[in-house]
């Protein structure tokens, strides 16, 4: 079984396009710090204060597109507060080893190839940015509608990022090459991407935390990655929510693969960019912006785990039109991946697709590739219900061995998990094979630990609780409740109904 198309859309602008910078507007004399109100004061009077570093507080709506060289806070000094970029380049382009803050301040109708709102990128430093009690609405890019970060640390607190969109990825934010992105108590909504990642793409050796936030209703209309897009690189959320997203390919919430990095220096950036694989979720095609050589990252964050950690969070009501993975899609091509989810509430999910082994996993969804790596997924202390496969396998969890038993590895561990509709009268999870979850092919293994309930789950075919198919690995522990799972609770097939 092979997968639809590429998942992930290559990406078609080149190095020219990407590293192009839009004309700011014309910067006036250096001064000191100070308030403007625009109007009477307009842009050219704004740039001159960015000039000067410091403090510049804004009123009113101040039209520009304004280049940041220097340390400086931008603050908003009354309610409204805004930069326009009037659609004519990115609202903010900060570049170099500097700290900028942006404060009660409002970035709309910015307009780039790359960063709308904020074009963030390396040039001869890495940059960091904090926002903070801000809003980056109504901004486009090529990519990364509202947030373009390239070799740089964004930090965004309780602050939204919402309706802007990218006409190839990072409909939100775009984090790549070696990026750092940390998120506390912020959202990030309505946020659309015509290839992949609606809310947030992360690529390429970049880490982001993400804590106490919110994704929801974001979208990308021809690949993966309804909320989140992360593709060789780290991915934690705490205490979060990704609610009602929608992805046409893999992931309505999440899309994950590849999981990278320690930042370690690398001779040549451009060398570790993988072309696009001719089948599977797909690659990438996305040369470096700017030419770095070695890099030696010293990030804001380091501790987060190395893959794809969810805790403490709620995943409910995305959904995936085509293809696998309705909340989440984990999947390894060509180096090890691993998930865990802790806590959580996978609920109320969809994969609508009609092809068996490529669209199932109404909830969560784990394939390996062709190569000799592994896709690991944990699931603990969580809650797995009200997910649909309702044309397809697996409606709570889908796990699959996709490398045709040579060499890739698809392995599911679950304990203390509830895969039990909280109200006793609704079915749990729902698919044609696997109501709870489909497990195939001849690498794939699933282990049911103790304290896992698979209660009331319906397939319509066969395998009301758990469905094994192509010679799969099932372990079922002591301790593990199976109950009044439609129309049965465990099927062991030795061959392949499905033929993964």
């Amino acid at each position: 079984m092979r997968r639809f198309g590429a998942s992930r859309r290559v990406l078609g602008f080149g190095v020219a396009a990407a590293a192009a910078v839009v004309v700011l507007a014309v910067a006036g004399p250096a001064v000191a710090s100070g308030t403007f109100t625009c109007p009477p004061d307009d842009g050219t009077d704004v740039q001159g204060g960015i000039n000067g570093g410091g403090t510049v507080t804004i009123n009113g709506t101040c039209h520009g597109n304004f280049d940041v060289t220097n340390n400086v806070t931008i603050q908003g000094g009354s309610p409204g507060a805004t930069l326009d970029g009037d659609g004519n380049g990115p609202v903010l382009t900060i570049h170099g080893p500097i700290t900028v803050t942006i404060k009660n301040l409002t970035i709309t109708d910015g307009s780039a190839d790359f960063g709308g709102g904020i074009d963030e990128f390396y040039d001869g430093g890495f940059p960091t940015v904090n926002v903070i009690a801000s809003r980056i609405v109504d901004n486009v890019a090529d990519v990364g509608g509202g947030v373009g970060v390239d070799a740089g640390t964004i930090v965004l607190t309780n602050s939204t990022v919402s309706m802007n969109a990218a006409f190839e990825g990072g409909g939100g934010l775009f984090v790549f090459e070696e990026s750092v992105l940390n998120m506390t108590g912020t959202t990030v909504s309505r946020n659309q991407a015509l290839g992949t990642g609606g809310g947030l793409w992360l690529l390429d050796d970049s880490i982001a935390a993400i804590d106490s936030s919110t994704f929801s209703q974001n979208q990308s209309f021809e690949s993966g990655g309804g909320a989140i897009e992360s593709f060789e690189s780290s991915l934690q959320l705490t205490n979060s929510r990704l609610l009602f997203n929608t992805a046409a390919g893999y992931g309505g919430g999440i899309e994950f693969g590849e999981a990278c990095c320690q930042f370690a220096a690398r001779p040549n950036l451009a060398a570790a960019i993988k072309s696009a694989s001719a089948d599977g979720h797909g690659s990438k095609s996305l040369p470096p912006r700017v030419a770095k050589g070695a890099i030696n990252r010293a990030p804001l964050v380091t501790s987060i785990p190395v893959g794809l950690t969810i805790a403490n969070s709620t995943l409910d009501h995305n959904t995936t039109q085509f293809a696998g993975g309705g909340a989440v899609s984990n999947y390894t091509e060509e180096s090890d991946t691993p998930a865990t989810i802790t806590n959580s509430v996978i609920s109320n999910n969809r994969a609508l697709g009609n092809q068996p082994g490529v669209s199932g996993g109404g909830g969560l969804e784990q394939d390996s590739g062709d190569t000799d790596t592994t896709a690991s997924m944990v699931v603990t202390g969580s809650k797995i219900y009200g997910n649909t496969a309702a044309n397809s396998v697996g409606g709570g969890i889908e796990n699959i061995d996709d490398s045709f038993g040579n060499f890739g590895n698809a392995v599911l561990s679950i304990a203390s998990t509830s895969f039990a509709n909280p109200n006793s009268l609704q079915v749990g999870n729902t698919a044609i094979f696997g109501g709870g979850i489909y497990n195939a092919g001849l690498n794939a293994s699933a282990s049911l630990g103790a304290g896992t309930k698979l209660i009331r789950n319906k397939a319509t075919a066969n395998g009301g609780g758990v469905f094994n198919d192509c010679d799969a690995s099932l372990f079922v522990s002591p301790g593990v409740v199976l109950l009044s799972n439609i129309p049965n609770n465990i099927v062991l097939n030795p061959g392949c109904v499905i033929g993964v």
